[in-house]
């Protein structure tokens, strides 16, 4: 304790004097609340303003600037339609294939349709494979392999398959072994197998043995029907079968091709369901051969 300091032990002295009033309340409180004020409504707009962004203000309209003309209305003939064509449905298959022995690696294959819906054999071409198997179908374990699309459709109906399996004709397609006991010299094919290869060609038509296959098929003539009218088949030209146009309507889709004597394709073509098929048989062709068209009637 100070010395300067009286005792609070001491006897009391003389009351003092009171104190001189403060002159300093009358002008604290106002600056008090004042400041109490200020720090409120600076915490209220921390509170609405804290994590905002300031807004960014409109761009003037400017009522000058040019407007983007609207497209063009383009007029389509009354009661005509068109639309982009869109892809062919095929199936996606995977094959597996010998490449160098029958008792050698296998290898497996993805086949998959192109945009007109017809399978892209090229790999396993490419790859010299034989005796090949399906073993996959759309990314699936499965060898079944149920037609889709109208062309797939149209080798099952060629094929004269009582089931609704087309792996047979997968596996025939995939195979470019040049030593198959049917390409033998000699071989005599059945009417089933000869309707097998029609089935085969409806979905590889540009098959590297093609060519051998469409001459087995020659040995068969399938001839007009007694009205003149020709069916699915192959067809020797000629005789029975004249040249001319013939024409069909076909609900299901038609493939057809003219041969020469050596097995080659002089012209084909794959009709969609509901079309009207044309063919143009000429002099010096060989065969007609017609899948899943019906029946074709001489126009001219």
């Amino acid at each position: 304790m100070s010395s300067h300091q009286p005792s609070y032990y001491t006897a009391a002295p003389t009351p003092p004097a009171p104190p001189p009033p403060n002159r300093r309340a009358p002008w604290l409180f106002p600056v008090a609340l004042t400041a109490a004020l200020l720090a409120v409504g600076g915490t209220v707009f921390f509170l609405l303003t804290s994590g905002d962004e300031p807004e960014t203000a409109a761009e003037p309209l400017d009522l000058n600037a040019a407007v983007p003309a609207a497209p063009p209305v383009v007029s389509t003939p009354a009661g005509r339609i068109t639309t982009a064509a869109e892809p062919e449905a095929g199936n996606t298959v995977g094959v597996t294939c010998f490449l160098a022995s029958n008792v050698g690696p296998r290898e497996t294959f993805t086949i998959k349709p192109d945009r007109n819906g017809r399978p892209d054999f090229t790999p396993t071409w490419e790859a010299s494979g034989y005796f090949c198997d399906v073993v996959e179908v759309g990314g699936g374990q499965q060898e079944v392999v149920s037609p889709i699309g109208d062309r797939e459709q149209t080798a099952l109906r060629a094929s004269g398959y009582a089931d609704d399996d087309i792996s047979s004709l997968f596996a025939i397609c995939a195979d470019v072994n040049p030593a198959e006991d049917f390409l033998k010299p000699g071989y005599q094919m059945t009417s089933e197998q000869v309707s097998e290869l029609v089935g085969a060609l409806v979905l590889c038509p540009d098959q590297p043995l093609s060519a051998k296959w469409r001459q087995l098929i020659q040995r068969e003539d399938r001839p007009a029907t007694a009205d003149g009218a020709v069916g699915d088949g192959p067809h020797r030209v000629g005789k029975l079968v004249k040249t001319g146009t013939w024409t069909t309507v076909d609900e299901d889709g038609c493939y057809w091709e003219r041969q020469s004597s050596a097995g080659k394709v002089l012209e084909s073509k794959f009709v969609g369901p509901g079309a009207k098929a044309t063919a143009t048989l000429r002099a010096g062709d060989a065969l007609f051969l017609s899948a899943g068209c019906g029946e074709w009637t001489r126009a001219s």
